[in-house]
């Protein structure tokens, strides 16, 4: 009796089973009617003892990013021959070879899927083909698109454009090469806002998929940034601070002339304006 192209086939209360009661598809057991010499007879099935049913076991796939491949592994329970493994993507109905690479024994496999597009709750099958097929935990197929900030300034909050698709939150930081410049700050929708570094220099803006700095991924990054300065204000008293010297006219007269307080007058000096040092107020009077 083969079930390979049935359903789960649960034995009767007449049917003797060795092992288990009931077959999954792609199982096999021997049935056998005996019949004795006092004409006593019975049905016995020879199914496979409990536990033994091989059965494949995804490994936990987190979210990945859209368009990036990544890595499907897991276990494989009681299997006596290495099994030829195909998978599908999200219900089953394509199913395709493992790709070139993958590694597969008795106990378990792994394989590098290709990639998908953007989607939220993604799932991978995988079977043997014979026996009922296994699907991963559900996970995000993740991507972002940022537009490069223009007229940013330094110390200052900027307005930042990105698009989201398979993730609802988002993360923004600045970057300075491969190191980040501050804290994370969470974005939703298709716009945001970041205070812009306040040292001199260029920048980039990322976009990741977890809040703490080291983890998540890298969804995308802007191209250079680089923030422009405030100039340094003044305060009032150093836009009025007074001169250390004053300005003394110097007027020609035909007569000499001397200051009672000041710098001496000369009776040829040329109408001129010079700069002297802090002196109190001059008086000068003609000499008589």
């Amino acid at each position: 009796m083969n079930t390979s192209t049935a359903s789960t086939v649960t034995f009767g209360s007449g049917i003797a089973c060795t092992g288990l009661t009931s077959l999954a598809p792609g199982q096999a057991a021997q049935v056998i009617a005996v019949q004795n010499s006092g004409n006593s007879q019975g049905i016995y099935a020879q199914t496979p003892a409990s536990g033994s049913v091989p059965s494949v076991i995804i490994g936990t796939i987190p979210n990945v990013a859209a368009n990036t491949g990544f890595i499907v592994s897991g276990t494989l329970l009681n299997y006596t021959t290495i099994p030829s493994l195909q998978y599908s993507d999200n219900g089953g109905s394509v199913w395709h070879p493992l790709p070139s690479g993958s590694v597969t024994s008795q106990t378990s496999f792994s394989f590098a899927h290709p990639s998908l597009q953007p989607q939220f709750g993604q799932t991978v099958m995988v079977s043997d083909g014979a026996n009922s097929p296994k699907q991963s935990n559900g996970f995000n197929v993740e991507a972002a698109a940022i537009v490069t900030p223009v007229g940013a300034t330094g110390s200052q909050s900027t307005n930042v454009a990105f698009s989201l698709a398979g993730l609802t939150t988002a993360y923004i930081v600045w970057m300075s090469g491969a190191v980040e410049v501050g804290t994370r700050v969470p974005v939703n929708g298709t716009s945001g806002a970041i205070t812009a570094p306040g040292t001199a220099g260029t920048y980039t803006l990322a976009i990741w998929d977890a809040p703490a700095s080291g983890t998540g991924i890298m969804l995308t990054i802007s191209g250079p940034v680089t923030p422009c300065r405030l100039p340094r204000s003044r305060s009032r008293s150093s836009l009025h601070r007074p001169s250390p010297f004053r300005k003394i006219s110097w007027y020609q007269a035909r007569t000499p002339t001397v200051c009672r307080r000041g710098w001496p007058g000369a009776s040829t000096a040329q109408a001129t304006t010079q700069q002297r040092p802090p002196i109190s107020v001059v008086e000068c009077s003609r000499l008589p």
